[in-house]
């Protein structure tokens, strides 16, 4: 009958426990909200930051290049120009030479034929006389003089066409000189043609050198931008982050509350329904000698190391874990012959792990032992956590507003327990209103030896994720 009235209790608190859970998650909701909203905006600014650095690099590169181009194109013409300069030079020396070797030739040409025709004439003058006098003299001087006169005949036109020869060699030396001062003028056309490169050069250099200042103060200014913009992204991140952690340590400082005051109220239950059920016993059997006090539900721990830990009740074991004291690799037995895994007992509710992307890091514990481990530092801030029943990898603030949805759900529900507890309590002491202060004292104080005697485990989980996410960063 009891059952049947606690059971209809239960089902008439379900109702108001679900829409208290539904107002505590559309709160949360809300106040995730603006939080989000942050983030995304945090978000766009750091992509903007990006996007404007990546621009700023690519201009500085192309800038680069542009300038190694201009100084390269500078550097060719510049050495073009020296050594068309230098050819020019060259070949105008090889055309004085040359022309100063044809004048001494044509010089020493003429020279050699004047003498020559002065010879001749001498000759033919001499001829002359003497055929004056053969004239006088006979026919055979005459025939001597027809003689000598084709001889003066032939050295004419020997003269002739030496003179004809002469006349050619001057001009093909007039048209050689002709042809080089073309090429001389066609040289100095080039070398107009190259100063002119070389000043249109240098002015598309000087416009490209004042366009990279233009651009270089344009870039300074949007790396100032680009700074005040970071620093207050910054700024805001740190603001986020200090939220977030105060968000943290104000639900965590509730959870861990109510989890003390739930296992105060627990504890205080659990003794005094002990209590009431060691006085039936003695009632029972007050004859028999001194009252045997029972656990029940008693459980021993191994830790990886070999010490074996207990007997202890299950709150215990709940306090050990919430303390760090029970890490994933540890096991549990109740009779110390048949042992399981810590993690797989669900009374533990050992169900959170340390993710980074798809490997576990550490786990699975509880998350007040997890929350414990944020605020110490062992676990980043920004860490991921794994729900290993559902599988979902959630942040820490997430983490902390479905612990609050739920812990605030549980304490309601809680609160009506205490107050069902209450009064059951005051129906069992009203059943032992004769039971006296003496007659507990006994068993109080073997209650009391009982639990002081049990040593508790070193708190090894945080070394062992301390070292764990040092290894994994």
């Amino acid at each position: 009958m009891m059952d049947g009235i606690s059971s209809q209790k239960n089902h008439d608190q379900s109702a108001p426990k679900a829409r208290q859970v539904c107002e505590a998650r559309k709160e949360a909701g809300r106040a995730m909200k603006p939080l989000e909203t942050a983030l995304r905006e945090l978000q766009a600014q750091k992509d903007l930051c990006e996007e404007v650095d990546a621009r700023s690099r690519q201009r500085e590169n192309e800038l680069g290049k542009e300038i190694d181009r201009l100084v390269a194109a500078a550097a060719a013409s510049q050495e073009l120009l020296e050594s068309t300069r230098k050819e020019l030079e060259a070949r105008y020396a090889k055309l004085e030479d040359s022309k100063r070797c044809r004048e001494s030739e044509l010089v020493n040409c003429i020279t050699n034929l004047e003498s020559q025709l002065g010879e001749s004439g001498k000759e033919l003058r001499e001829g002359i006389l003497r055929l004056d006098a053969a004239q006088s003299s006979g026919n055979g001087i005459r025939q001597e003089a027809e003689a000598l006169k084709r001889e003066l005949s032939e050295r004419v036109e020997d003269l002739e066409k030496k003179t004809a020869s002469l006349s050619f060699l001057n001009e093909h030396a007039n048209r050689e000189l002709a042809a080089e001062k073309l090429k001389r003028e066609e040289a100095v056309e080039l070398v107009r043609q190259t100063e002119q490169k070389m000043v249109s050069s240098e002015l598309a250099a000087k416009a490209a050198a004042a366009k990279l200042e233009e651009e270089s103060s344009q870039l300074q200014d949007l790396l100032a931008a680009q700074k005040r913009a970071r620093e207050d992204l910054d700024a805001r991140n740190k603001a986020l982050a200090e939220e977030v952690e105060q968000t943290r340590r104000e639900l965590q400082n509730q959870l861990l509350e109510s989890e003390r005051k739930l296992g105060e109220q627990r504890t205080a239950f659990e003794a005094e329904k002990a209590t009431m059920a060691s006085v039936d016993h003695l009632r029972a059997k007050s004859a028999d000698g001194p009252a045997e006090i029972s656990r029940g539900g008693e459980w021993y721990l191994r830790t990886g190391d070999g010490p074996v830990y207990g007997p202890v009740a299950l709150e215990d074991l709940r306090t050990w874990s919430y303390q760090c004291r029970i890490s994933p690799a540890d096991q549990l037995s109740r009779d110390k012959e048949t042992w399981i895994v810590a993690a797989d007992v669900p009374e533990l509710e050992m169900n959170w792990s340390v993710a980074q992307g798809d490997i576990t890091v550490y786990g699975p514990i509880s998350i007040a032992a997890m929350l414990q481990l944020v605020g110490e530092g062992n676990v980043p801030l920004n860490a991921q956590l794994r729900n290993k029943i559902t599988g979902s990898n959630l942040s820490i603030a997430e983490v902390c507003l479905e612990e609050l949805v739920s812990a605030r759900s549980v304490v309601a529900g809680l609160r009506k327990d205490v107050d069902s507890m209450r009064g059951e309590l005051a129906a069992s002491k009203a059943s032992h209103h004769g039971l006296t202060s003496a007659s507990l004292e006994p068993i109080q104080a073997a209650q009391t030896s009982v639990s002081a005697s049990i040593p508790m485990p070193p708190q090894t989980v945080r070394r062992q994720v301390s070292s764990r996410t040092n290894r994994a960063s």
